[in-house]
């Protein structure tokens, strides 16, 4: 923050490159974690998983980022 309380544009642009990297290698980690998933399993069809935690863990993935922004959202209604 400069003087006076405002943020300089290299603040911001600061601030929306790490949001836009945490984003990404979010998604990054999401996509990676599926395919690891279905390597280690070696299969392509959801019905025959047998390690249930790893398959909990990589459908968390998919539903915790929006549930998160829908949450921060409604902080700023």
């Amino acid at each position: 923050m400069t003087e006076g309380g405002k943020y300089s544009e290299n603040d911001e642009l600061d601030k929306h490159i790490k949001t836009q990297s945490a984003r990404i290698g979010y998604y990054a980690l999401m996509v990676l974690s599926a395919a690891v998933l279905f390597l280690s399993e070696g299969v392509t069809a959801l019905n025959y998983i047998q390690n249930i935690p790893l398959a909990v863990v990589v459908g968390l993935t998919f539903i915790v980022a929006p549930i998160t922004e829908f949450f921060y959202s409604r902080k700023f209604r």
